[in-house]
């Protein structure tokens, strides 16, 4: 059960297709292995232009350096990050088997204007269904909704 079979909706015989409900994520280190095997990927990816030197020519400084940092990730860690995305799948179909949809703010604050949030210092909150998201590959348009979270003078109106 290696892959994480696509999200199909379906039909309820009953009108409780409907209705809302309460669902727990799964509890686990969700927001490592993500990072760790998009790191890893990335940096085969960008294996020549990294190893090339031409990395340097990017115009983002923390793009420039974490192509060699992400190159420093081990086969090990690289292989349980794969293993904890197993185990995430698992349980995440248990949970679809139940639910159809989950709803969840993707922010505890009021939408930013882009421009001006700096993404690396700025947001820096917990996003355990985007974390768990990313790592089970699920398509978010079809089985996860963000919603904003408010409105504020100084954000998006």
């Amino acid at each position: 059960m290696g892959k994480f079979t696509r999200f199909t909706a379906r039909r309820k015989k009953s009108s409780q297709y409907s209705q809302t409900h309460s669902a727990l994520l799964p509890e686990g280190p969700w927001k490592t292995p993500p990072r760790v095997i998009i790191s890893a990927e990335g940096s085969a990816a960008f294996r020549d232009l990294i190893r090339s030197g031409k990395v340097a020519d990017l115009t983002d400084p923390l793009g420039q350096l974490a192509g060699y940092v992400n190159e420093q990730i081990g086969g090990a860690d690289y292989v349980r990050a794969l293993q904890v995305r197993e185990i995430l799948q698992r349980k995440m179909m248990e949970l679809f088997d139940t639910y159809d949809v989950l709803v969840s703010a993707s922010q505890p604050n009021p939408a930013q204007r882009t421009l001006e949030t700096n993404l690396e210092t700025d947001v820096v909150f917990a996003d355990p269904l985007g974390a768990i998201g990313n790592l089970c590959g699920l398509p978010a348009p079809l089985s996860l909704l963000s919603l904003c979270c408010g409105r504020s003078h100084t954000c998006i109106q």
